[in-house]
């Protein structure tokens, strides 16, 4: 583990990557930088005024925006050699820079993020409400972005990080991203911020904790620690080269962590709200980061593959956690069967895994996962971790979304099989939920109205590598 931090980054220099390729990122080498965005933050945390002086070379015809809030936050008032248009900004005078300004504060809701902690002095962004871009940026150019930020406060984005200083590589406020899923939601905080990077197998997690106290600091880098080293170890590497981990704590009533989701708009990345109440055990025990963390190894699938991308995570949380040795396997298994049971009891019959229902939503798809892992490792001595693992490393992050079939026969590649597709077929067009008991006798599980009993069984065993049995 490499821990670096900087908690007053100042100037922040942000080198965008594009590439629309579905199978991942092209080589950053050869890019071309097409403009310079510098970007001022108000001293409110309300506004950012926004100058693209384009390359030398590259003529910018259009700004497009990437939501319809975009408009709405927009300052109108506030354009220089650009004017409104249906299609989005279009250059009325031809010069050197463009202006444009963004109302950044209030109206937000929390799914899109625009949270402010008062407390905290932290404002959290959707990069699509302020971040308009030209019209033809495409394929391996970069877009280069200069946070001009108030003093003692720092940024956080889903883009990484570079330096030549390699004992504190943010501290030079440098970054290189991959800007791909352009249209879906973004995490960028401007406050007071601890940054932390965590360097693993497969490249770095850039980790901002909305706080000025470094114990508190230390103890969510360490919850990320213990959660990133187990899904290393299932799935032989990070999600991807740069993934960001933004944690917000707040106090609650809730469980130990009220609120997660993963954020894919410009790169990888996962928001936690944890409990500020909540023990470093109870952190590490909850299933919930370990479910958004899974989500990274697979694409989005959106909502005809939701089923699937639920199924996978809602299985690795048992999994990962069983791996990370904070839960012993039996009660793995336990709370795997409680959710089958749940997904069950809450199908919508006589109709299909889209529309059975939001428990079957989350449980036929871990059924899945768990037959496939199976039947990966009985056939051919794998794993479905292997496969995800592979999976990341060739097609993540993607550009656009994958539709399931495709994301099915893309592991049958993979793994040199024709197993994935032939099991999709058979769950998405199942008419009720998945019966599993033939899975848990291959198990040697004995379920009796949910009370489990276990005989000897290496391939159980094997799945989930309990490393305090």
């Amino acid at each position: 583990m490499h821990a670096k931090r900087n908690s007053a980054a100042v100037y922040v220099q942000l080198i965008l990557f594009v590439a629309l390729g579905l199978t991942g990122m092209s080589n950053p080498s050869h890019a071309t930088n097409v403009a310079t965005y510098k970007i001022k933050v108000s001293q409110n945390l309300r506004t950012l005024d926004v100058s693209v002086t384009p390359s030398p070379g590259y003529t910018l015809s259009r700004l497009r925006p990437l939501s319809r809030n975009a408009w709405s936050r927009l300052n109108k008032n506030s354009l220089r050699g650009l004017a409104i248009r249906r299609s989005g900004l279009v250059v009325a005078t031809e010069a050197d820079s463009y202006h444009y300004s963004v109302d950044i504060g209030g109206g937000f809701n929390r799914r899109s993020f625009g949270n402010f902690l008062a407390g905290n002095k932290t404002r959290m962004t959707d990069s699509r409400e302020w971040f308009w871009v030209p019209d033809d940026w495409q394929g391996n150019e970069t877009i280069s972005v200069e946070f001009d930020i108030p003093d003692g406060l720092s940024v956080s984005a889903p883009w990484e990080p570079i330096s030549n200083n390699t004992e504190a590589p943010d501290a030079s406020g440098h970054f290189l991203a991959r800007p791909v899923m352009l249209y879906r939601r973004s995490a960028v905080l401007f406050g007071r911020l601890q940054l932390t990077q965590l360097e693993l197998p497969g490249g770095m997690l850039n980790v901002a904790v909305a706080t000025k106290n470094p114990e508190i600091t230390n103890r969510y880098v360490a919850w990320t620690k213990r959660i990133a080293d187990a899904a290393v170890q299932e799935f032989g590497h990070l999600p991807a080269t740069s993934t960001q981990v933004v944690v917000m704590p707040t106090w609650s009533a809730g469980g130990s962590v009220p609120w997660g989701e993963v954020r894919r708009g410009n790169g990888s990345g996962v928001v936690l709200v944890p409990n500020t109440r909540a023990t470093m055990t109870e952190l590490i025990e909850d299933w919930t980061f370990y479910h958004e963390f899974a989500h990274l190894f697979h694409p989005f699938l959106g909502s005809k593959g939701r089923w699937i991308a639920e199924g996978f995570a809602s299985y690795y949380q048992n999994i990962l956690r069983a791996r990370a040795g904070v839960i012993t396997a039996d009660y793995a298994w336990e709370r795997m069967v409680a959710g089958f049971a749940r997904g069950e009891e809450q199908t919508r019959k006589g109709r299909t895994v889209v529309n059975g229902g939001l428990m079957r939503t989350y449980w036929t798809g871990a059924v899945m996962a768990l037959e496939l892992d199976i039947e990966l490792r009985k056939r051919r001595g794998m794993t479905l971790g292997n496969v995800l693992g592979e999976f990341s490393a060739c097609c993540l992050p993607a550009s656009r979304t994958w539709r399931p079939r495709r994301f099915m026969q893309k592991l049958d590649e993979i793994s040199d099989t024709k197993l994935f597709t032939k099991t999709y077929r058979e769950y998405s067009s199942a008419m009720d939920f998945p019966d599993y008991s033939d899975l848990l006798h291959t198990l040697d599980i004995r379920n009796s109205a949910g009370s489990l009993a276990y005989g000897k069984s290496a391939l159980r065993d094997s799945i989930m590598h309990d490393s305090r049995s």
